[in-house]
């Protein structure tokens, strides 16, 4: 059936779904939060047009002292997927821009790109996590913050097999990412390099990422390469990816973005193109239309839909 025709439909099941209560502040220590990520798609591929419930969020914060703040959240990814702890951390200030952090926490590689630069995780992960680089959150020890206004940074040093997945306590897992700014330019670069992966003596991922971004008035530019060896699915592999972002003023944002990653020895080439309007209707609700292109080798595959963020 052509795409179009279930379009109407679907709209219409976003559009209808509950507009959830905004922050909850339990008292000055405690607060709770919570996301729901859904889409409705219409595709060329048949079984991936239809509502989903992507990925569903909830957790708390709890500031003990002025210093210290521990979290937690856990995640439904997938429709009946099981429930796992995407955090739990304790961390610590260091300094006024300096922060240790411990426990299952956001990954550099990922939280750079998801936080500030490609922003848009609603309609797609971000570059690293997409392609299978490296987790969004791992379990370990790490530091970040901000030094004399001008470089940004973030270490960790994990167990690799991501949240969710167990330890096989063969190997460790260091990311560090660093960023120079100088005013609204941005440089940066990223390393992933961990030891049997998975248990697996000798697989061990390595990943290096540079990216380099405009931050104007209402406008994010910029893009990334990659170089990725080791792991599932890349030998020597190299890639790069171009994203941007517009604000509307009050009216929404337009964002689009295109990568291309080529796996290495397997020659396979494959890329991914997102283009879309994010709008906020109500408070907590972000509906963003979007049209996405992929080719991913043995299939290619065209979706228009509108996602969706409900979140207090």
């Amino acid at each position: 059936m052509h795409p179009f025709r279930h379009f109407t439909t679907l709209l219409a099941c976003l559009l209808c779904a509950p507009v959830p209560a905004m922050a909850v502040q339990v008292n000055e220590q405690l607060a709770l939060h919570g996301e729901l990520l859904a889409d409705a798609l219409a595709a060329e591929v048949e079984a991936d047009t239809g509502f989903h419930a992507r990925r569903v969020q909830a957790g708390a914060t709890f500031q003990a002292g002025r210093d210290d703040r521990l979290g937690v959240t856990a995640e439904q990814a997938g429709d009946g997927g099981a429930v796992t702890v995407r955090g739990f951390h304790w961390q610590h200030n260091l300094a006024p821009t300096h922060v240790l952090r411990a426990g299952i926490q956001p990954q550099p590689l990922v939280d750079k790109d998801e936080r500030d630069l490609w922003g848009e995780r609603l309609a797609a992960p971000a570059f690293a996590e997409y392609w299978g680089l490296a987790p969004a959150a791992d379990a370990g020890v790490g530091v970040f913050g901000q030094a004399g206004g001008a470089v940004d940074y973030h270490l960790l040093v994990s167990n690799g097999e991501g949240y969710g997945n167990p330890a096989d306590g063969k190997g460790v897992a260091l990311s560090a990412r660093v960023g120079l700014f100088d005013g609204p330019w941005e440089l940066g670069g990223a390393v992933y390099d961990e030891g049997d992966h998975g248990g697996v003596a000798g697989d061990n991922p390595r990943r290096e990422i540079v990216y380099f971004f405009h931050h104007g008035a209402g406008a994010t530019l910029g893009g990334q390469y990659l170089r990725a060896d080791g792991g599932t699915g890349f030998t020597d592999a190299e890639g790069y990816n171009v994203q941007g972002r517009l604000s509307l003023g009050g009216e929404g944002e337009l964002f689009g973005r295109y990568d291309r990653v080529e796996t290495g020895a397997t020659g396979v080439r494959q890329s991914l193109t997102v283009i879309g309007f994010t709008g906020h209707p109500a408070p907590g609700v972000t509906l963003a239309p979007t049209v996405t292109l992929r080719d991913h080798g043995p299939y290619d595959d065209t979706t228009y839909g509108i996602h969706a963020r409900f979140a207090f």
